[in-house]
């Protein structure tokens, strides 16, 4: 019978006729029990290797239509495609294994996390003299996560909620050289997770392009059996004996087709279609033994794909906290445009005089409007140490706290706290 020497089962050979890819010779019009030709079970058994590599029904039919050349290019193609799936299925299993076995790991949006580098890393130390100023501190306690930097002259720290967290909490002081690309690479991820390693801070994406492309991964030929006429769906896996059993059991009074029996003819498979298929099966095999090891080297260096690793310095960071307690009752607040400031600060001068009145403020002879509680106070400024803080700085309107003209300045935005920069003033220029 075909379903035994085919190894389809009889719910396959009745989902193929419906297809129109493996029509039956004969059917008994009084039991409906579908009798075959001799030389359709070679047809049957392609039909079964084929479905077990995943090739779609369409060009199942085109494969043996009788076009060696076609067939062959389009064996080619679906394993092209079979090997990259393979490989996109081996980065995102090791992303995953690497997830599974974060103990302290904290799910961030990767574009806020971005734009906290940026803003941060501006307060970085540009010299290797002391090197750990050079970094950023990490800070995962509880919900959220805290980066801080400075350079003895500036300090910025925002912190970020997490939409998740595991494990205990943790720090490590990331480079700040090396964020750059990093950064870019952040813009355009989702969800990300940051987890210390014994190699750095690793950054997963949670939902990377070769999550999505994966996903694609035999769909289309389980799409394809979804739409087959009454839900059947092909089994290319059955076993011969499984399949010869539920053919005798639709057999009226357990009659079964012989292989041989007469028939009407129909199309055989050509013979090179058989070559081509046999050839096409034996290179998938030999593409999935070539990418088992592919996900060891993924990650390697800086990461590909879903991950990126930061470079770390393994030093302790000084206590900032100690300095932002230490700063001192607030004399005198001023609310200002951000934009303004940042057009008169970007002109050229080396150092800037700030000068604060009831009314408003005057930045090196330019006034500029502003809202001010407390005494008047005059400041100055490098503009290398105020540009940075103005530049990164959160909102349309920032809020300046000036506790004293020799004391560090506390800059945020006036109506999102979670960024906090301090600028320490400098001495007025000999001229005056």
């Amino acid at each position: 019978m075909l379903a035994r020497a085919s190894g389809l089962t009889a719910s396959a050979l009745r989902f193929y006729d419906d297809c129109g890819l493996l029509t039956p010779a004969r059917v008994d019009p009084l039991t409906g029990y579908r009798y075959y030709t001799e030389g359709q079970r070679e047809r049957a058994r392609l039909i079964r290797r084929l479905r077990a590599i995943e090739m779609p029904l369409e060009s199942i039919s085109e494969i043996l239509s009788g076009d060696l050349g076609r067939a062959e290019r389009m064996l080619d193609a679906h394993v092209g495609e079979l090997n990259r799936r393979a490989v996109e299925a081996a980065v995102v299993a090791e992303s995953i294994k690497r997830t599974l076995a974060m103990d302290e790991r904290i799910a961030l949006p990767a574009r806020l996390l971005a734009e906290a580098f940026e803003q941060v890393r501006s307060a970085a130390a540009n010299s290797r003299e002391i090197p750990v100023l050079a970094g950023i501190l990490l800070e995962a306690t509880g919900n959220s996560l805290t980066l801080t930097a400075t350079d003895r002259y500036r300090l910025s720290t925002r912190t970020l909620v997490s939409r998740d967290r595991q494990g205990d909490d943790w720090t490590l002081v990331v480079d700040s050289g090396h964020l750059a690309p990093i950064i870019d690479w952040l813009r355009d991820m989702d969800e990300i997770h940051a987890a210390p390693t014994d190699h750095g801070l690793l950054l997963t994406a949670a939902a990377s392009a070769a999550d999505d492309a994966f996903a694609g991964v035999g769909s289309g030929a389980a799409a394809a059996d979804a739409e087959a006429p009454g839900g059947a769906v092909a089994d290319a896996d059955a076993a011969a004996d499984g399949a010869a059993a539920a053919a005798d059991a639709e057999a009226p009074g357990g009659a079964a087709a012989a292989a041989d029996s007469p028939a009407l003819d129909s199309p055989a498979a050509p013979a090179a279609a058989v070559a081509a298929v046999a050839d096409a099966t034996a290179a998938t095999a030999a593409a999935a033994d070539a990418v088992t090891g592919a996900g060891s080297a993924v990650g390697a260096g800086g990461g590909v794909g879903g991950e990126r690793r930061c470079l770390v310095i393994d030093e302790s960071f000084p206590d900032y906290r100690a300095v932002l307690s230490g700063l001192g009752p607030v004399r005198t607040r001023v609310l200002t445009a951000r934009m303004p400031l940042l057009a008169l600060l970007e002109r050229g001068c080396s150092t800037v005089r700030f000068e604060v009145g009831a009314t408003g403020i005057a930045v090196s002879g330019k006034r500029l409007p502003a809202t001010v509680t407390g005494c008047a106070i005059d400041l100055f400024f490098e503009v290398a140490t105020l540009l940075p803080a103005i530049d990164t700085a959160v909102g349309p309107d920032l809020m300046f706290d000036i506790a004293a003209a020799d004391r560090p300045v506390v800059i945020r935005s006036a109506t999102d706290g979670d960024l906090t920069t301090l600028a320490m003033p400098t001495w007025q220029p000999t001229n005056g």
